[in-house]
């Protein structure tokens, strides 16, 4: 298994597979992933699988009392009727790695090295098939490079750094990533992989992003 494997993967499922083999997940950013995963289609989903799927990312950092989320979890129920609907249950009902596994189903691209799926199950899915590349890019965002796992001082984390990340975290509007990379470099950041990652125009950011959480200190 080679850095240039990962880093070219279009693959999801291939993707996944890399990551449980090189063992750089964790439960919180297994669920982040896949909600991130179930965004990309959330025009399927009905209104309550919607809320549902906000209950589970606000229950990822403690935002939710744990009767809410276990009153959203019996409304979803265990997911029968479809790999959609199991998904949605199992990020509420905190399954992490089932999840992520049901989500990657989505996105699988047209040909996956057995079974042809000439026709995925939902528009999003359907129109990016061909390659699979929104959870491809969740993967990037939310596991970077785990052959090249970047090291952060913590006399970077400035009250400006803070401050800009936390905004974003909480708001999930990532807008501010290159600014934040300036106010880094300014704390004398000099890790080009973090303030390349923050400055790429083309790279979207989602809540457990492995750069913002070197600066706010999650795992």
């Amino acid at each position: 298994m080679r850095e240039t494997e990962w880093l070219a993967c279009e693959n999801p499922n291939h993707a996944l597979g890399l990551l449980g083999a090189i063992g750089n997940r964790s439960r919180r950013k297994d669920r982040l992933a896949a909600i991130a995963g179930l965004r990309h289609i959330g025009a399927d989903l009905s209104t309550e699988q919607q809320r549902a799927v906000m209950a589970a990312e606000l229950d990822v950092d403690g935002e939710i009392h744990r009767t809410e989320l276990q009153a959203v979890a019996v409304r979803v129920g265990n997911g029968a009727g479809g790999t959609l609907s199991e998904a949605v249950a199992q990020v509420t009902h905190r399954q992490a790695a089932k999840a992520l596994r049901s989500v990657t189903v989505l996105f699988l691209p047209v040909v996956v090295g057995g079974p042809v799926y000439t026709n995925p199950p939902f528009p999003e899915a359907r129109a990016f098939a061909e390659r699979g590349r929104p959870m491809i890019a969740v993967f990037l965002c939310i596991f970077g490079n785990p052959f090249r796992p970047a090291a952060f001082s913590p006399e970077w984390r400035t009250t400006t750094v803070v401050a800009l990340a936390q905004r974003m975290y909480e708001s999930r509007d990532f807008s501010a990533m290159p600014i934040l990379a300036d106010a880094l470099q300014d704390a004398g950041c000099d890790n080009d992989d973090i303030l390349n990652h923050f400055r790429d125009p083309n790279a979207p950011h989602v809540r457990g992003c492995w750069a913002l959480d070197l600066v706010l200190g999650k795992e």
